[in-house]
């Protein structure tokens, strides 16, 4: 399921004078005491907020994993995603809640909260690096070296990653194993793992970082890299000395 929308932001001018984006997201249940079938999602799904660019295609800014049955409240910073709102005016966004199986009513209200929090630099470029893909012995073959030109006025780099691991194509190594990514910037290396994956109570911990508790289904336990009913915070590593520019 989803819902697409044309918001407009601020001018190109305006949007120059913040350096943060937050987004707020409430998702509402016709009956929140409930936990049964019909009564907002069953099942821990993925959910993506997207802007379209100018070529038409949707570029993912945030990520979320929906509860069991629960209704949800999310505030996640996505600063480095201001690169691709910097132009401002109407712009195209789609948020993605579900699978389009999945028939249980949500409400939503989403909203994008745009500051300066005096950081002295915002999101000014940005150059893709990698998609996802199901993570098997083939994996590292769509990885491959990319060489990236950093501008002779940058500030500050960073390397940027929303990563969730989902399925068991191999043994469960996605969702319930410790998946690690290495990335390599001019040799120096920066690991994401995900030690929590497959303990029996390592979402409980989540609670303070915005996962909702009291969920119905498996909410308790460990994933790799995600909880149910829990933003994805972005991985965020300043690179900045380890890049010439």
């Amino acid at each position: 399921q989803f819902e697409e929308k044309n918001i407009d932001l601020p001018s190109e001018a305006d949007m120059a004078k913040f350096d943060t984006l937050e987004v707020d997201i409430t998702s509402m249940c016709p009956d929140p005491t409930k936990i049964e079938f019909g009564n907002c999602g069953a099942w821990d799904y993925i959910a993506n907020l997207f802007v379209q660019d100018e070529n038409g295609a949707n570029v993912e800014i945030a990520r979320f994993i929906t509860s069991y049955h629960r209704e949800t409240r999310w505030l996640v910073d996505i600063s480095p995603m201001l690169v691709h709102l910097k132009k401002g005016g109407k712009r195209h966004f789609r948020w993605e809640f579900a699978p389009e199986w999945n028939v249980q009513p949500t409400a939503t209200k989403l909203s994008l909260r745009l500051s300066n929090k005096s950081k002295g630099y915002a999101a000014s470029e940005a150059t893709f690096l990698y998609g996802g893909g199901a993570f098997n012995s083939m994996y590292n073959v769509t990885h491959l070296p990319i060489d990236v030109p950093i501008p002779a006025d940058a500030k500050h780099v960073e390397l940027v990653a929303i990563i969730t691991g989902h399925g068991a194509e191999t043994g469960q190594c996605a969702e319930f194993c410790n998946h690690q990514h290495l990335f390599k910037v001019n040799g120096v290396e920066h690991k994401k793992e995900h030690k929590e994956a497959g303990t029996s109570d390592k979402c409980v911990a989540h609670i303070e970082q915005g996962m909702v508790p009291n969920q119905g289904g498996t909410w308790w336990f460990g994933r790799g890299g995600w909880c149910p009913g829990q933003q994805v915070d972005p991985w965020v590593v300043d690179v900045t000395a380890e890049v010439t520019p």
